[in-house]
């Protein structure tokens, strides 16, 4: 069964997916949409993902998935002899997990990235590459774009008119400061909690080494890990690592150390967030991708006049 799967490096919720596969051992054909360049608005991909946004998943026969988590869901039932990311909702790690994975959905994580670039203030050590006037520069770029497009493509106008209307409404909301702190503050609740299971299932095993020790639910790494290893590691690009560093959650700081070392996590998002690896190498590639017949054909005729003026000059 062919999978094809839409993505992008810096993406939140393509990190979710990605480490997913990877978790899973799961082969798929990689394209990279690059979000800095706007290629979600594209209409090839419209038509693959509505909501343009990414992850998107094409499975071979037309099915598709739009949304990070059916993602995940689909990429545990097509596995079923590995250990699930989804675990019985009967049994105690199934119940945690769904308990954590309610409470990451308490917050919104691009009104805290982005709300962030507008409001940096709140992080320590956050290298801000875009000022708040830039970012709605950008936003505002992409909203007239989505409403140029609706008039382009008639057959896509509804799609573009959606995209942009939401777009309006991220852009609103990124501009109230009391949004950004209110999630912050979630995430900090969230965090307490997650701080609390570890506590509780470190000193329950303080006498297993740390590598054998539990997950977040239990002994296999859940979905609700990936979704805990991706949110700290987006907190700790933008900033917040101060969250749970210097003593202040130890066991999340431990627990994050941990999945920095774990293979399927630095293969598929350990420099995800980073500017260069993240955003200018994928935006490089792009360039590339959409100028490979242009530099083809350009070659093609320098080679053709090469070969020209030598059989000339031998003559």
């Amino acid at each position: 069964m062919a999978l094809t799967l839409y993505h992008a490096q810096m993406s939140f919720f393509s990190q979710r997916a990605r480490l997913a596969f990877a978790e899973k051992n799961v082969k798929y054909k990689s394209v990279e949409v690059e979000i800095h360049a706007e290629e979600q608005l594209e209409p090839w991909y419209v038509r693959i993902h509505p909501l343009m946004t990414v992850p998107g998943l094409a499975v071979e026969g037309g099915t598709k998935f739009i949304d990070s988590e059916a993602i995940i869901g689909f990429v545990d039932k097509i596995t079923p002899d590995l250990p699930p990311l989804f675990p019985d909702e009967k049994s105690a790690e199934g119940q945690k997990c769904s308990q954590f994975l309610l409470l990451f959905k308490t917050f919104e994580i691009e009104v805290i990235s982005l709300g962030t670039i507008a409001n940096p203030r709140y992080t320590k050590g956050f290298k801000n590459f875009a000022s708040a006037a830039q970012l709605e520069k950008a936003l505002t770029a992409i909203i007239n774009k989505a409403r140029r497009y609706s008039e382009k493509y008639k057959d896509l106008r509804y799609e573009y008119l959606n995209k942009a209307t939401a777009l309006s409404q991220r852009l609103e909301q990124l501009k109230d400061e009391q949004m950004l702190r209110d999630h912050l503050d979630a995430v900090e609740s969230a965090l307490t909690e997650v701080e609390a299971e570890l506590a509780k299932a470190s000193n329950e095993h303080r006498d297993v080494p740390l590598d054998e020790q539990p997950w977040l639910c239990g002994p296999h790494f859940t979905v609700a890990d990936i979704y805990l290893a991706t949110l700290l590691h987006r907190l700790f690009f933008i900033g917040y690592s101060y969250f749970w560093v210097d003593g202040k959650r130890p066991y999340i700081e431990k627990y994050y150390q941990r999945v920095l070392q774990r293979e399927s996590f630095r293969k598929t998002c350990l420099h995800a967030n980073s500017l260069f690896w993240g955003m200018l190498a994928p935006l490089i590639r792009y360039k590339v991708r959409r100028a490979t017949p242009w530099v083809l054909g350009v070659s093609a005729v320098l080679a053709a006049g090469v070969g020209v003026y030598m059989f000339v000059r031998k003559k």
